[in-house]
């Protein structure tokens, strides 16, 4: 459902990839991903926005790195792909 509730299209049966794989040629997304997925797009819905991330801690200390994205597209972002803090 979209913020103007209008549904995405469904794929007709024996058209679309099978689940668990991408149809549109990158990485499929894991589970992780999914679920900050739902969770920023139901956040930036909720606060009438148009665009929203979460960032997550990386392995290097005073660094954050951007895990999901919505609403922008990624390379337009990218400078902002890490975050000191």
């Amino acid at each position: 459902m979209t913020r103007h509730d209008a549904t995405r299209p469904t794929p007709s049966p024996g058209s679309g990839a099978a689940a668990g794989q991408d149809d549109g040629g990158g990485r499929v997304p894991d589970e992780l991903s999914l679920v900050l997925a739902q969770g920023v797009v139901s956040a930036v819905e909720a606060a009438g926005g148009y665009a929203g991330g979460i960032y997550l801690r990386s392995g290097t200390p005073g660094l954050l790195r951007l895990a999901v994205l919505a609403g922008l597209p990624g390379p337009l972002f990218r400078p902002w792909w890490r975050m000191h803090v």
